[in-house]
């Protein structure tokens, strides 16, 4: 009896541990259970040819050691090969424990073909379960993409410094000039520069600051910005160039480059047992410098100044060197060095008898490998009035070169112009005559003096008529020739009246950019254009900011929406231009939409 009871009381005990066991296996399978996720991204969604890009295909289960490898769907792109990494995190809520453990497929694509494609979803075997993920569309440009993600060229994580304290000595923003000291309207670079030793993101550029006393022209490139391990003032740092401007200063004395201001985010250390990531914005100012402007001396007696301030070579060529009267020969001026070519004055020829000089036609170009290097061409256009040998004078090109701190006189070789016998008739000032006549000296002698069948021309309605056009046409060039000398005697005058034909051509710019997807020419041209339609539309200074000009057109503009519209859209350019996002395609029809709304509305407001 007794031995029953013993039996009896250790089966219940063993019932109620084995009751406890199962008990406990649900509750912690409750506990630690998570749901399976995948997803599907890429490193970037507008690609070139060339490229290769990342896919990444991510799995997060409480269970990933059977999951299999997915197979990618028929897809236009070159698998060049694939590599997978895992991580488990765990997390405690409210008492309640979780496992999420993570897989990661990476797989190297390159594109075949130029177009819009579209990456299906992929099927995902986890837990018994199918799942799918999301579709990726991808854009493949011809050659290389303008910006690349500047990922890769980063340092690794683990190169940079870790500390939940930032110290200011390890990340600074700085305005770095080449020159302290220059003469009046003597170019210069201006480097904003940001030296890190931590590991940071970029987030945006403050408001455009004012450069009082400063020309400027901005040379930061395509917005690509590059970490480069350098050394600065004998420590070792991470350098981010953020914005490259030339300067030049439009009068003497001591001139400040403006602070800039940089908002950015700073990875911080994981902290904690589970090894959470942070960051923390901050907001970075580089500090004003201080430029000394000396004004430039006198000029000699006797120059003609260009206006130009830098060191240059002049090179000329005539092309051709015989023509026939009433042809022209071109005379190209090619100006090339460094300093400040923009704003110097046209040559000039003296008047030559019977020489008509036409021009100049004007063109600049840069040197991509040289930030201040700039070539300018001139072409004049010269037409014989009469058969001759002309003499086309010798073109004196005077500058300052401010590291001989003297003006230099470089001048161009005399040419001659052969102008032969043509096949018209010429007017000059001194005589008319024939440049060559067919036959013999007297072509034709009338002999017959009938003139019964001479036609009586006054009194047909075609001669009344040409005698009608004649005389309406005599106000019609009195008119045209007083509008052509205002042009000529008034420079805002001409910038007001040009104002919308060089509007139309950034817009026609901004269009071909839209149609073509290049967002970064988009936004461009786009803030060009409109800065340019306001300056010379309002009469303000060439080189004038932003921000000045703005001024001016609000006491111009009645519509304080259309202001506020105008501006805001200004901003986004300059904020894509140098901190260029994943901007999608229907935010840049939206913008385009948006610029031909505010074009049309400020035409109208604006005369």
């Amino acid at each position: 009896m007794i031995w029953k009871n013993l039996i009896r009381k250790k089966f219940n005990f063993d019932l109620k541990l084995i009751l406890l066991v199962i008990i406990c296996t649900f509750i912690m399978n409750g506990l630690i259970a998570s749901d399976v996720s995948v997803s599907a991204y890429v490193d970037q969604n507008k690609i070139g040819l060339n490229d290769i890009f990342q896919l990444y295909i991510e799995i997060s289960a409480s269970d990933i050691s059977n999951i299999e490898q997915p197979l990618l769907p028929n897809i236009p792109f070159e698998n060049l090969g694939v590599s997978q990494s895992s991580s488990t995190s765990i997390s405690i809520i409210n008492g309640k424990m979780t496992s999420v453990k993570k897989k990661t497929y990476i797989y190297s694509l390159q594109p075949q073909k130029k177009g819009t494609f579209n990456i299906p979803s992929i099927s995902v075997k986890a837990e018994g379960k199918i799942f799918k993920t999301n579709g990726i569309q991808i854009i493949v440009n011809e050659g290389s993409s303008q910006r690349q993600n500047p990922t890769p060229n980063r340092p690794q994580a683990s190169q940079f410094k870790t500390s939940d304290r930032i110290n200011e000595e390890d990340i600074v923003f700085v305005a770095e000039p080449s020159k302290r000291s220059v003469y009046k309207n003597e170019s210069f670079i201006v480097d904003y520069t940001l030296y890190t030793r931590y590991n940071l993101q970029l987030d945006r550029l403050g408001e455009e600051p004012v450069f009082n006393g400063f020309w400027k022209e901005d040379i930061s490139g395509d917005g690509n910005i590059k970490m480069i391990e350098t050394t600065w003032q004998g420590k070792k740092y991470y350098a981010l160039h953020i914005r490259k401007l030339i300067l030049s200063a439009n009068k003497a004395g001591n001139l400040q480059i403006p602070s800039l201001t940089l908002f950015a985010d700073v990875a911080l250390p994981a902290t904690g047992f589970f090894g959470f990531s942070q960051s923390k914005s901050i907001t970075l100012k580089s500090k004003p410098v201080n430029i000394a402007v000396s004004d430039l001396p006198k000029v000699p007696t006797g120059l003609n100044f260009s206006g130009a301030v830098g060191q240059f070579d002049i090179n000329t060529k005539l092309n051709p060197k015989t023509v026939k009267a009433g042809e022209t020969a071109t005379l190209t001026i090619t100006i090339s060095g460094t300093g400040n070519l923009n704003q110097m004055n046209n040559p000039e020829f003296p008047p030559v008898t019977n020489l008509k000089v036409l021009g100049p036609e004007s063109e600049n170009k840069k040197d991509g490998n040289k930030a201040n290097q700039i070539t300018r061409i001139f072409r004049y256009a010269f037409l014989p009035q009469d058969e001759g040998l002309y003499s086309i004078p010798a073109i004196e090109f005077i500058y300052f070169d401010p590291v001989q701190k003297k003006y230099v006189n470089k001048t161009s070789p005399e040419y001659k112009l052969q102008a032969e016998r043509g096949n018209i008739v010429l007017t000059t000032t001194n005589n008319q005559k024939i440049i060559s006549s067919e036959g013999s000296d007297i072509g034709f002698i009338v002999t017959d003096l009938n003139f019964i069948d001479f036609p009586v021309l006054f009194k047909s309605g075609i001669y009344w008529l040409a005698i009608l056009l004649l005389v309406l046409s005599i106000p019609a060039h009195y008119f045209y020739k007083l509008e052509q000398d205002k042009l000529s005697s008034n420079l805002d005058y001409l910038r007001h009246r040009k104002a919308s034909s060089i509007l139309k051509k950034y817009l026609k710019d901004a269009s071909f950019a839209y149609k073509h997807q290049q967002d970064n020419q988009f936004y461009d041209s786009s803030y060009k254009g409109i800065l340019q339609y306001l300056t010379d539309k309002l009469a303000i200074a060439r080189g004038s900011t932003k921000n000045e000009i703005f001024d001016t057109l609000k006491q111009h503009l009645d519509n304080e929406q259309l202001y506020i519209q105008l501006n805001h859209f200004m901003d986004k350019c300059t904020q894509f231009k140098y901190m260029p996002g994943t901007e999608g395609q229907n935010d840049l029809r939206e913008d385009y939409q948006h610029l031909k709304n505010l074009v049309n509305e400020l035409t109208k407001h604006i005369k």
